[in-house]
């Protein structure tokens, strides 16, 4: 069996970003909760690392490894290829940098999803979002279910999707 070079390329960022569709169970390297704990919901200093999943298969990365480098995003989607309908594609591939607002609001929405339980599903469906936060040494992984929260987050980071 062989793979086109986009699926490839897909699978490897799937994996070095440690977000496989059938990963099951939220998990967090410091402790129980799934909240994401920085002071007075300010922004972690770098390195810091947000890897999203969305319910179709496209991921958005956003990170910024050094204090005196700019934040980054990326966007790696799906092809029609690899979609389960064999017909959906997320459009096309795209990188940059983020603005210090953007990561204000990027981080603001993740920390008050990953805070509210009620939010949060066990496994990974359609539909769901799955995020895995890494700041420092602290990581952790958290799927949210399909609602008005999660929507509001995806059209915020529609804008550093491709076209």
């Amino acid at each position: 069996m062989s793979f086109s070079a986009g699926a490839k390329l897909a699978l490897s960022v799937m994996v070095s970003v440690g977000l496989v569709a059938c990963a099951s169970t939220p998990t967090n390297t410091d402790s129980t909760s799934s909240s994401i704990e920085t002071e007075q919901n300010e922004m972690p200093s770098a390195p810091w690392n947000i890897s999203f999943g969305d319910g179709s298969g496209n991921q958005f990365r956003f990170w910024q490894m050094k204090a005196d480098e700019p934040p980054q995003f990326e966007y790696t989607p799906v092809t029609a290829e690899e979609s389960s309908s064999g017909t959906y594609s997320g459009g096309s591939a795209k990188f940059g940098e983020l603005s210090a607002a953007d990561v204000k609001q990027i981080w603001s929405k993740i920390e008050a999803m990953s805070a509210d339980e009620a939010l949060h599903a066990d496994t990974r469906m359609m539909g769901t979002g799955q995020f895995v936060v890494t700041a420092g040494q602290k990581s952790t992984t958290f799927i949210v279910k399909s609602g008005a929260e999660l929507n509001e987050f995806r059209s915020f980071i529609n804008q550093f999707a491709g076209e």
